[in-house]
């Protein structure tokens, strides 16, 4: 489509969410899974529609977008295809072409910058959930990550609970947690780039997760939906006026 292009080359972070505001409508609903569930930040809660329905999310003026992240979703496991689309000069306009996700990992699709009223997500033929979306500009990062650059599906943090007899055999395991273990930094970030483009992410993040894609010319599928647990402090590096940031 003529509205795709490549790969950024760099990590790509999507934060600064342009759908907080919008209003988020779909067709086929369940009841308790309308489509304003996916316009939180948790992932618990979900849009859930019968079958092949729409998500529509009407911005509050027309605003310019360049990504769109999705969290929280069971289109892998449902071998659901989607396409997304939005609405140019009145006509609905697809901004990526149809796909179906091989998981239920976070997607970051990224297409070239549109201003638009409205974007939708639309399913085909199947049902499936859909917790988490966000659209915006992507901030890319200035500097690529080499060996700190963890491969985010692959990263796995479990919590077992293993059940053992009276005499130490092996009876079964119970997975009672799991998550995907983000950090990675970032070093030569100019403190001129750091104080205009990366702190207001860095004040954002204490409140809501983002969208990550560490490599994504070489591994698109490879994106995070990922929190802090801290604060993000840059540090400085002794060298000019570098700065190096963890996340």
């Amino acid at each position: 489509d003529a509205l795709n292009r490549g790969q950024q080359n760099n990590a790509v972070i999507l934060w600064d969410n342009k759908l907080a505001t919008a209003v988020f409508t779909g067709t086929g609903e369940r009841e308790g899974f309308e489509a304003p569930n996916a316009q939180a930040t948790d992932t618990a809660s979900w849009w859930w529609p019968l079958g092949g329905n729409t998500l529509t999310m009407t911005f509050d003026a027309p605003t310019e977008i360049n990504a769109v992240g999705i969290a929280a979703h069971t289109l892998g496991s449902d071998g659901v295809p989607m396409r997304l689309e939005a609405l140019i000069d009145d006509v609905w306009t697809v901004l990526y072409p149809q796909f179906t996700p091989a998981d239920d990992e976070a997607i970051m699709i990224m297409f070239r910058s549109v201003t638009v009223p409205a974007i939708r997500i639309r399913l085909i033929s199947a049902a499936a959930r859909i917790g988490v979306v966000y659209a915006g500009l992507e901030m890319v990062m200035p500097q690529r990550v080499y060996a700190s650059a963890p491969p985010l599906n692959l990263v796995l943090s479990t919590s077992f609970e293993t059940n053992k007899s009276q005499t130490g055999q092996f009876v079964g395991r119970s997975i009672i947690a799991n998550a995907r273990p983000f950090d990675t930094t970032w070093t030569h970030l100019t403190e001129t780039w750091v104080r205009s483009d990366f702190l207001p992410f860095i004040l954002a993040a204490r409140r809501d997760p983002f969208f990550v894609a560490l490599r994504p010319d070489r591994y698109p599928d490879d994106v995070g939906y990922v929190w802090t647990a801290g604060d993000i402090v840059p540090q400085r590096m002794g060298i000019k006026n570098f700065l190096q940031v963890q996340v």
